[in-house]
């Protein structure tokens, strides 16, 4: 019993003894399994997501507008906008430093924005961020040569509901409302600007933000153009025949009238397609066509207080005497304008359609720069600038396509928005008519006694 009992006690002390090895062998291989195991784990590759330098543009344009987005100069990408002409676009990855990133859109009518730029300075692995409100598209039409008593439109497109603005330059400030899908029209008469070439620009607003300005338009409106009623053959022969025109007259306004407006309407009758030239204070100012039946009509922009006029009629190289004189007075000069031009020749007729009409401006006074707007007559316009080395002997070429008559007019404004108009009458014909007189014959009459009598003389001498 004792030694069962003896037998058990050795056991379990054998068991602790055993257990106390083992406890401490592991603790002591422990770390080293660990370091293995933390080794282990070391050599796996280890990946690191580095963001890319980029660009994120976004804003405000027309709904389905065609965004495109630029680096210095250069396309770097593009994007559509939606229904509510919201944008954005990530471009990644951009080179660090600045750069000049514009951005513009063109709308579902193809009219384009204004161009944005702004020079951004981008840092390595991060992102930029440009937000703006593009400018709307706009059109004007008729764009030039707007005859005073029509109206004309602007149209284009933003983001819907904004308030669209068109600022006229020194003048006066249209609004109007773009519906649901950003379209707008702005309609405007003739007569509450004026005669004159006019500068604009629009902007839209939403929800307390403005959007860019436009780039800078403009529209001219000038003074009434006369055409004949209908365009009549040219009889040239006939035309070379006459040796006596008819004076014309002056029928309204009556001489010595005070005129309180800041333009005259001139009328009167003369020969029927003739070419009227206008003479203030003894100088020719202006020529235009009369109509078919003979009456004739033109605006006067005066540049002084009280004018003397009268008119003459021309066909050909044959004038009329001169008409009735009458003297105006004006009330509402402006004593801050100063404008006055001159042209060399104001009347031309038996151009050649292959031929150029040169038309001189001899001399032009304002405040620089001026913007010379030419209607020819037979719909295209030209619109010029002339700084101040530019105000004298300048000649403005052009050349018909088709043979006729045509009234054109110059509109010259300064500086200040001061303007005066010129009138210019042309005769274009298919080809220039010989035109024969005592000057242009006695040439050839004397070189055909000449050749004859050199042949009687030669004819003699061999007889001898």
């Amino acid at each position: 019993m004792w030694w069962r009992r003896q037998s058990f006690f050795d056991h379990k002390i054998t068991k602790l003894f055993f257990g106390s090895v083992v406890t401490g062998v592991s603790a002591l291989l422990f770390p080293v399994f660990a370091m293995n195991n933390a080794a282990a784990q070391s050599s796996q590759p280890i990946q690191l997501t580095v963001p890319q330098t980029s660009l994120l543009a976004s804003g405000k344009a027309a709904p389905d507008a065609h965004v495109t987005i630029f680096r210095n100069n250069v396309e770097i990408g593009s994007t559509t906008a939606n229904k509510n002409g919201e944008f954005s676009k990530t471009i990644q990855p951009i080179p660090t430093g600045t750069s000049n990133i514009s951005i513009l859109y063109t709308d579902k009518a193809n009219r384009s924005s204004s161009r944005k730029t702004i020079n951004l300075a981008f840092q390595p692995q991060q992102q930029t961020a440009l937000e703006v409100f593009l400018s709307p598209t706009v059109r004007v039409a008729p764009q030039r040569a707007i005859v005073s008593n029509q109206s004309f439109v602007f149209s284009g497109s933003t983001v819907p509901g904004a308030i669209v603005t068109v600022q006229v330059v020194g003048g006066r400030q249209l609004q109007a409302t773009a519906n649901n899908i950003g379209e707008y029209t702005i309609r405007a008469a003739a007569t509450d600007f004026g005669v004159g070439v006019f500068k604009f620009d629009v902007s839209s607003s939403k929800n307390n933000q403005t959007s860019e300005l436009s780039d800078q338009g403009s529209f001219a409106i000038t003074q009434f153009i006369a055409p004949p009623v209908a365009v009549p053959d040219i009889d040239q022969a006939a035309q070379a025949t006459v040796n006596f025109v008819a004076p014309p007259q002056i029928t309204a306004p009556a001489d010595g009238a005070t005129i309180t407006t800041s333009t005259v309407e001139l009328t009167g009758i003369a020969t029927p397609n003739s070419q009227l030239l206008l003479y203030q204070d003894g100088l020719v100012v202006s020529s235009i066509f009369t109509d078919a039946d003979g009456s004739w009509r033109l605006l006067l922009s005066p540049t002084r207080d009280s004018h003397e006029l009268y008119v003459v009629a021309c066909i050909a190289e044959v004038c009329s005497e001169p008409s009735n004189i009458i003297i105006l007075t004006f009330s509402t000069i402006r004593g801050v304008c100063s404008i006055d031009a001159s042209f060399e020749a104001y009347r031309f007729w038996g151009v050649a359609v292959d031929d150029d009409v040169a038309l001189r401006l001899r001399e032009a006074t304002g405040s620089p720069p001026l913007t010379v707007h030419i209607n020819w007559g037979d719909g295209e316009s030209e619109q010029f600038t002339l700084e101040t080395s530019q105000m004298t002997n300048q000649v403005f070429r052009y050349r018909y396509s088709s043979p006729g008559i045509y009234n054109g007019v110059a509109t010259i404004v300064d500086g200040f928005g001061c303007n005066v108009t010129r009138y210019f009458s042309v005769q274009v014909v298919e080809d220039v008519p010989l035109r024969l007189s005592s000057w242009n014959i006695l040439p050839i009459v004397i070189g055909v006694s000449v050749l004859f009598g050199s042949y009687s003389l030669t004819r003699l001498l061999i007889k001898s």
